[in-house]
C-alpha cells in the first residue's frame, strides 16, 4: 500500500460547483483530509497510467466541493450529517465509475483514507496499515480478522 498524499486540509475550487454552498447549508467547500493511501491495484494502475494522479487529485477537490460521485441519495445525507452536522469524518465514501480505471472508491475512515477498486477488501488494507503504523502485528480490538 503506498502514501498518496500527507494529511492536508484541501479547498473546493469553485463555490458554484457545491450544492451545500449554493443552499446555504456551508461556508466553506474544503475538507481535512487524513493520510491518503493507494490500495495495491491502484497503486499498479498508477504505475501503467500516470494520468491517474491528476485524476485522483481531482476527486479530492470534488470531494471537498460535497461531490461523492454515484453513492445513493441516502449514502450522500449519511455523508453530510458525518461531515456537516456531526462535524466528524469518521466513516465518509465516495464512488466513481471511470471508463478507463472501472469502479474508484475512495473511503476516509477516522485517521486514514484508501483509494481502492471495486473488488479489493478494504477492510483488509485498513486492518493491515492500521498493524504496520502501530508496528504490531496483533489485529486491533473491534475489527474482526
Amino acid at each position: 500500500m503506498k502514501l498518496f498524499r500527507t494529511a492536508c486540509l484541501i479547498q473546493g475550487k469553485d463555490p458554484a460547483s457545491d450544492w451545500t454552498r449554493v443552499h446555504g447549508y456551508t461556508e466553506m467547500s474544503e475538507f481535512p483530509f487524513p493520510d491518503l493511501y493507494l490500495s495495491p491495484q491502484m497503486e499498479a494502475l498508477l504505475d501503467r497510467d500516470p494520468s491517474l494522479e491528476s485524476y485522483l487529485d481531482d476527486r479530492l477537490v470534488r470531494f471537498a466541493e460535497h461531490d461523492y460521485g454515484s453513492i445513493t441519495s441516502l449514502e450522500q445525507v449519511d455523508n453530510l450529517s458525518q461531515r456537516d452536522i456531526l462535524k466528524v469524518n469518521t466513516w465518509m465514501w465516495a464512488l466513481w465509475d471511470t471508463p478507463a480505471w472501472g469502479k474508484i472508491y475512495l473511503y476516509v475512515f477516522y485517521d486514514m483514507a484508501l483509494f481502492f477498486r471495486e473488488g479489493e477488501a478494504f477492510q483488509d488494507i485498513l486492518r493491515q496499515q492500521r498493524q504496520k503504523a502501530m508496528g504490531s502485528a496483533q489485529p486491533e480490538p473491534g475489527i474482526a480478522p
